[in-house]
């Protein structure tokens, strides 16, 4: 084909494809932030009604606040690992400064 041709010679759709990947990476992302900020939601709906103080205090209140704090961390690790461009150029980078590193300790081994 032409230059604006966007099928593949197997046919499949290079735009439908990555369309379909987009969908996933979104949906993993919204995925991590309910799995993120669900239990702190409950907790502190428990909070209110509990007359007792049950769930006010201790590990049952800690753990999902910092899990809930975790949610800004998900999304740039999940575009990261699923994007082939970002992921790429990560363990680029990372092999660079390998190099440097052992060349700084190593003497260049």
């Amino acid at each position: 084909g032409t230059p604006f041709d966007v099928t593949e010679p197997n046919g499949t759709n290079r735009i439908k494809a990555a369309e379909r990947k987009i969908s996933n990476v979104v949906a993993i992302i919204i995925t991590s932030f309910f799995v993120s900020w669900t239990p702190y939601t409950i907790i502190n709906l428990l909070v209110t009604f509990d007359k007792d103080h049950m769930f006010a205090t201790g590990v049952k209140a800690t753990i999902p606040a910092l899990l809930a704090k975790t949610s800004t961390v998900w999304s740039p690790i999940i575009y990261c690992v699923m994007n082939g461009e970002v992921r790429n150029a990560n363990l680029r980078t990372l092999s660079r400064l390998k190099r440097r590193l052992r060349v700084l300790y190593f003497g260049g081994i």
